[in-house]
């Protein structure tokens, strides 16, 4: 297994730039999503410790984030994140069609790949590995303030809105909001694996989309070498419990 640059196309039309493994057989397949202001970079130590352990990894810069390109197409600015996904999830697949897929998350990206799900129907995904995921009690009180709307008619690509410690434009924000909203209304639940890891496991997180979560607590794997062969090696072993061939 080599890893290989690729640029791929999204279906709505962005040029992105993605990471990923090709050759040999792999016993699952890894796609990463970073959190806003992130890039794939952030990930790479991890997935290339994954991919000496047998692991094909996939990693992707959102449009418009690192070394891709493009801006928001869609009127809600979250399916241009889903294309996104999908986009790295079909590069995956063309690679390796026989190996289940997980997707790895962090903080934002655990809406953009719920809402993936949801929108897409996708039966291809065999389980979700959430780092840091948002709090459930900031998706549960979703809102926008009537200043902030105010602002955000005026100055809609200005980043007025904190979410999740992030300052994200009022326009995605708002998407956000009507993603989290559909998703709800409809009564969507996934029962895919779902394990998320978190500083602390006092607050149930995933539980309003999903009905199948586990927490671990997140390791200290920051100039730590040790600490990172040991979150892999946890990664691996909970993946290995929960594949299902698609």
């Amino acid at each position: 297994m080599v890893k290989d640059q690729y640029d791929i196309v999204s279906d709505s039309g962005n040029s992105l730039y993605a990471i990923g493994a090709s050759g040999g057989d792999p016993s699952a397949v890894i796609c990463f999503l970073h959190d806003i202001g992130g890039t794939s970079a952030d990930a790479l130590e991890l997935a290339n410790g994954l991919m000496a352990e047998n692991i094909a990894c996939f990693l992707v810069d959102y449009h418009g984030a690192g070394k891709s390109e493009g801006a928001e197409k869609h009127s809600n600015p979250l399916r241009d994140y889903v294309d996104d996904l999908e986009a790295l999830c079909m590069l995956a697949r063309k690679e390796y069609n026989d190996s289940p897929v997980f997707l790895l998350t962090r903080g934002f990206s655990d809406l953009v790949a719920t809402y993936y799900l949801y929108k897409k129907k996708s039966q291809e995904i065999s389980g979700i590995i959430s780092m840091e995921p948002i709090p459930e009690s900031i998706l549960k009180n979703l809102r926008i303030s009537f200043l902030n709307k105010i602002l955000g008619f005026l100055f809609q690509r200005l980043p007025l809105i904190t979410f999740n410690d992030k300052r994200i434009p009022y326009k995605l924000y708002r998407g956000m909001i009507k993603a989290h909203q559909e998703i709800m209304k409809s009564g969507f639940s996934a029962s895919i694996p779902v394990l998320t890891f978190q500083s602390t496991c006092e607050e149930e997180h995933g539980q309003l989309y999903f009905t199948n979560t586990q927490c671990m607590q997140l390791p200290d794997c920051k100039n730590n070498g040790a600490g990172l062969y040991s979150f892999s090696k946890t990664l691996i072993s909970w993946i290995e419990k929960n594949i299902r061939k698609t």
